[in-house]
């Protein structure tokens, strides 16, 4: 009993002192919890998905409503492209965007997300919308 006992203490302790476990497997999971975050008003919730931003405004809790449309994984076409333009953060073979289709706040619109693999983990280096009603 007393071995038992000692086992359900450390667990316990375990459990208490883990680290919030993101699932950031693919850039599709990685957007699905960044549009969560903003149901709550989450600012560090939308952090842990943004790499490279230590800052982020939300004015309001919000449902969002969104689709993917199209996905696209950058090749060097992309990239250069991208990278001609001078947009920050450059762009590199590999990364990843999502063309989504969204709607909150009452205005619908098309967002592009970009997505890089960091450490085994997809996160937005950048977003921006286009089309926007």
């Amino acid at each position: 009993m007393r071995i038992l006992f000692i086992i359900i203490s450390v667990l316990t302790a375990s459990f208490a002192n883990a680290k919030e476990e993101i699932d950031l497997s693919s850039p599709e999971v990685t957007l699905s919890g960044y549009i969560a975050c903003f149901k709550t008003a989450n600012v560090k919730c939308v952090l842990k998905r943004y790499h490279g931003k230590n800052n982020f405004q939300i004015n309001e809790a919000h449902s969002t409503k969104y689709k993917i449309v199209k996905k696209i994984v950058y090749s060097s076409k992309e990239v250069k492209s991208w990278n001609s333009k001078g947009i920050v953060p450059a762009s590199e073979v590999g990364d990843i965007e999502l063309q989504v289709q969204q709607e909150f706040l009452g205005y619908k619109g098309m967002w592009s997300y970009n997505f890089r693999k960091i450490n085994s983990n997809w996160y937005i280096i950048s977003h921006s919308a286009w089309g926007v009603d």
